[in-house]
């Protein structure tokens, strides 16, 4: 049912005249003129039916039903600023929901985060794991971290990483490696493998203009994490992506053999309502993610590309 109430430009042009008791300084607190407070005054007691100014020689005072009136209202604006600006203080100094990937998470960010938490503990974090594109009007999140080819549209994006992929061994398996002039060889060796890409080891020997020797794997797996602990622990050879191969290769426990690094056209993205662009706490989290995107390492040389 529609409500019944008064235009609230009229109301707001009454609740700063009797605030002041005068027209003129309600019209420099609202931004009008007096001549348009005294009409949206004048619309207002139409609308209501009772005189709510005494008009005299060019002053104004309440009524006894125009006090009793404001009286009311300003209760009620009082109120509308307070939970207006709860809100707003929510919004911007409490928490930031971010929707990524569960393996993003749990192979990288989170031993970044106790970093982040140090530098601001004013901003709690929230996540919800995903592996599916964001979706703004199905959840209730503020950023999310979006891999694909290219930026979502309608939203603001920001460039994280580039994605490639490489072979990785543990430094004891690399030691007994074949060259890359006989990279066919890697066939003898038991293969460790991610389904979430199926075609990750068929891409990395086709590189080497190599079909692709065998579809069987010692581990098979939608979890990129168990594939490469398990490439550390000896139990194969993987293939290795950023950012989920960062610990292993910064502790040593995997190394990266061959100098063949493949571009797979597809990016790291950080998403958010163009709504919350300026939002501090986004901005804090975006620089300081981009920071710690930017220690990853990198191919000492351009990647190759996956031929279209």
């Amino acid at each position: 049912m529609r409500r019944n109430l008064p235009p609230f430009s009229a109301l707001k042009a009454f609740e700063a005249a009797a605030k002041h008791d005068s027209f003129k300084a309600a019209a420099e607190d609202v931004s009008l003129s007096p001549s348009a407070i005294s009409h949206q005054i004048r619309s207002l007691e139409d609308y209501l039916g009772f005189q709510l100014f005494i008009r005299d020689k060019g002053f104004v005072r309440l009524s006894e039903r125009g006090r009793e009136y404001y009286n009311h209202i300003q209760g009620i604006f009082d109120s509308l600023e307070q939970t207006t600006q709860d809100f707003r203080i929510h919004l911007n100094k409490t928490k930031i929901v971010i929707n990524l990937f569960h393996s993003f998470l749990s192979s990288w960010l989170y031993e970044k985060l106790p970093d982040f938490q140090k530098q601001h503990p004013e901003i709690e974090l929230s996540f919800i794991s995903s592996d599916n594109p964001p979706e703004y009007d199905k959840f209730e999140f503020d950023i999310a971290i979006y891999f694909g080819k290219r930026p979502l549209s309608g939203v603001k994006s920001v460039h994280l990483l580039d994605d490639y992929m490489t072979m990785v061994a543990s430094p004891e398996m690399a030691a007994s490696l074949p060259s890359q002039d006989d990279i066919f060889d890697l066939e003898q060796l038991p293969l460790l493998h991610c389904t979430c890409e199926t075609k990750e080891w068929e891409i990395w020997f086709n590189s080497f203009d190599q079909p692709c020797p065998k579809q069987e794997y010692q581990l098979n797996t939608n979890d990129r994490s168990m594939v490469l602990n398990g490439a550390a622990q000896n139990m194969g050879i993987a293939i290795g992506r950023q950012p989920f191969m960062e610990n292993h290769l910064q502790n040593g426990t995997l190394v990266m053999p061959y100098d063949k690094y493949i571009d797979t056209g597809y990016k790291y993205f950080l998403t958010y309502p163009k709504s919350l662009e300026q939002n501090e706490n986004i901005k804090h989290f975006e620089g300081w993610l981009l920071n710690e995107c930017q220690k990853l390492t990198m191919p000492p040389r351009a990647p190759e590309s996956i031929p279209s």
